[in-house]
């Protein structure tokens, strides 16, 4: 199970000047996070999650 760092993740889409959001082939924004968790601060920003996000209008993943 890989665990993902949202912090190093958003450090790395900033310095690489990356797109604010990310939509599935079929232009869907929306996913579902399969066989994942995720963790949150007492405020309820997500701070790391793992699991594969998939597209919830056609099921496809979402890379």
């Amino acid at each position: 199970m890989e665990i993902i760092d949202l912090t190093q993740k958003r450090r790395e889409a900033d310095a690489a000047s990356a797109t604010e959001y990310t939509t599935c082939a079929c232009g869907e924004a929306w996913f579902e996070l399969r066989d994942g968790a995720v963790s949150m601060t007492p405020d309820g920003s997500i701070t790391a999650w793992t699991g594969k996000p998939h597209c919830i209008s056609c099921g496809k993943p979402m890379t």
